[in-house]
């Protein structure tokens, strides 16, 4: 740790400022810096452990349960999923905002959670679902590169505690955003305004149409359209899923959505594999 923060202070510009965050996630502490140095390209260099210790900024898993990143300025993001932003806006978020790395698997929010920051997905994915006090999940929707947590956005500026769990499916690259920032993002920039209202609007229709299948469609049809829907948003043939998976995000059984998909195939909807299903369609 000593290393990671002498790097910091090396190679930031004099008299510039360094912000040092720290939020816990379940038994770990999750440790960045924000500087004002020139960084590292993008942050897929990263991905090469050579590349991160010739910089004396190596990236790990510690026994003390602590994880240090060192992420370069999202310019790069920023401008190719949100071109609707304004540049002041950009600016802004370049100055305050900072990027936190999940691994596939890891939860971003909990149910009961107080949140202090909102989020945006510039890389990978996220499920949003509510837990049942039994221990079942019940699927909301998804966050993709380009989209933002209305939830936390509600939840954040009311001081409320999160009513649901975020949980990255794939290794997912956010933006954090103080939620103290908020009243002054909405003020002061017209493109962040109708930026949540259409982040607000989109929640909203996703979760009735959720709605509209429990209650008008019968299993075999949602699946039909949870998996059609999976291929259009990740662009893949190949869709890497379990039929447990599906079975929590449809709050139905494993047995059911096996035989449902058996049908499936037998009809020529889709291929059937190993932790995988081949969608032909």
């Amino acid at each position: 740790m000593v290393n990671f923060l002498s790097n910091t202070l090396r190679y930031s510009p004099e008299k510039s400022r360094i912000i040092i965050y720290t939020r816990a996630q379940g038994d770990e502490v999750i440790f960045s810096v924000k500087d004002q140095g020139n960084g590292i390209d993008y942050i897929k260099r990263l991905q090469s452990p050579a590349v991160a210790i010739s910089l004396g900024i190596f990236v790990n898993r510690f026994n003390s349960n602590i994880h240090m990143a060192y992420y370069s300025q999202p310019t790069v993001a920023l401008d190719s999923l949100f071109p609707q932003f304004e540049p002041a806006l950009k600016a802004f978020l370049q100055e305050n905002a900072h990027l936190v790395r999940v691994a596939a698997g890891e939860q971003i929010m909990r149910t009961g959670q107080y949140i202090r920051a909102t989020v945006m997905v510039l890389e990978g994915r996220v499920k949003l679902y509510r837990e049942g006090e039994e221990g079942g999940e019940f699927f909301m929707y998804y966050l993709e590169p380009g989209d933002a947590c209305a939830l936390s956005m509600i939840c954040a500026t009311k001081q409320q505690t999160s009513q649901v769990t975020a949980k990255a499916v794939e290794d997912t690259l956010l933006l954090s955003i103080p939620i103290m920032l908020m009243d002054e993002m909405m003020k002061q920039f017209k493109t962040w305004y109708y930026f949540v209202l259409e982040t607000y609007r989109a929640r909203y229709e996703e979760l009735l149409v959720v709605i509209d299948h429990i209650a008008f469609k019968s299993m075999d049809e949602r699946l039909y359209f949870y998996l059609s829907g999976q291929y259009k948003k990740l662009a893949k043939r190949e869709l890497r899923i379990t039929h447990q998976e599906i079975a929590a995000d449809l709050n139905s059984s494993r047995e059911v959505i096996s035989r449902l998909l058996k049908k499936m195939e037998q009809r020529g909807d889709l291929r059937l594999h190993r932790s995988a299903i081949e969608w032909l369609k």
